[in-house]
């Protein structure tokens, strides 16, 4: 379990507890079972946070450009990205959430017509 805030005006994303599950948004520290931290730790984002909110063991945070960004667990599709990974210590892009700023994983081909190849 791990606990968010985001300090006055700072734009920037704070968490401290478990970081099993990567919850922290930083790489585990000492292999497979990660103890946490009891000193907040910020969690790297590429726009200011304005909102943020914590699952059991997740963490998501909306920028202020309209994006969202989840990480932690994700074996139930937790982060957004519509297809399950075993964890994300780093912040992932909810898909379809606000402008891009990651690149795109696979652009799609698209035929005569307009259809997308299936």
């Amino acid at each position: 379990v791990q606990t968010c805030a985001l300090p006055i005006l700072a734009g920037e994303v704070r968490c401290v507890g478990n970081n099993g599950w990567g919850q922290l948004g930083r790489p585990r520290q000492g292999g497979e079972f990660d103890s946490g931290s009891a000193t907040p730790v910020g969690v790297p984002l590429p726009v200011p946070a304005v909102e943020v909110a914590t699952g059991q063991d997740h963490s998501c945070a909306r920028g202020q450009d309209g994006s969202v960004w989840c990480w932690g667990a994700d074996h139930l599709g937790q982060l957004g990205r519509g297809r399950p990974l075993e964890l994300r210590d780093r912040a992932v892009q909810v898909a379809g959430s606000g402008p891009a700023t990651e690149p795109p994983r696979r652009a799609r081909q698209r035929r005569p017509g307009g259809r997308s190849p299936e």
